[in-house]
C-alpha cells in the first residue's frame, strides 16, 4: 500500500474519531450549562453480558415527572451501590436524555475518542515524515 494512501486513512480516522470526541464533549457542556439538574436513587444494578454493571436510577424532573431509567455507561466494578443518592443532570425538553453528574459519564467518551484521534494523529505525521525521507544507498562492506 502506498504510504500517501496510509496518511490519508490514518490523517481521515483521526479527523472522524476527533468529531465525536468533539460533539460528546460538547454534549456534556450543554448539560452542564442549560441542564437541569436534581438528584436520583439507584434503585438497581443490571449486568451485561460482559461483566459491567449498569446503574437502574429513579429521579425526578423540576416538572414532577418521575422516570426509571438504565444508566448508559456501565462499569466493573460497579460505580455504584444500590440505594445510593446520585447527581443527576438531565435536557430540560428531552429528560431521556440524562447522565448521571460524574467524571465517568460526563467525560470518558471524549477523552478516550480524543486520546485515540491524537494518537492517530501522531502515527499519520510520523508515517508521513519516514516515508518522504532520502534512502541512500550504501554498498554494504
Amino acid at each position: 500500500m502506498n504510504n500517501k494512501w496510509v496518511v490519508f486513512f490514518l490523517g481521515f480516522l483521526s479527523i472522524v474519531l476527533g468529531t465525536i470526541a468533539f460533539v460528546t464533549y460538547n454534549h456534556s457542556q450543554t448539560l452542564l450549562a442549560e441542564g437541569g439538574t436534581t438528584t436520583g436513587t439507584v434503585v438497581k444494578l443490571e449486568s451485561s453480558s460482559k461483566g459491567a454493571f449498569y446503574p437502574i436510577v429513579r429521579f425526578k424532573t423540576e416538572k414532577g415527572e418521575e422516570l426509571t431509567e438504565r444508566g448508559k455507561v456501565g462499569s466493573s466494578p460497579p460505580e455504584h451501590r444500590e440505594g445510593e443518592t446520585v447527581a443527576i443532570l438531565y435536557n430540560k425538553t428531552n429528560p431521556k436524555d440524562w447522565c448521571i453528574n460524574s467524571w465517568l459519564n460526563l467525560y470518558f467518551l471524549p477523552t478516550l475518542f480524543g486520546a485515540f484521534a491524537a494518537a492517530l494523529l501522531f502515527a499519520a505525521i510520523i508515517v508521513g515524515i519516514f516515508s518522504n525521507r532520502p534512502r541512500s544507498i550504501r554498498p554494504i562492506q
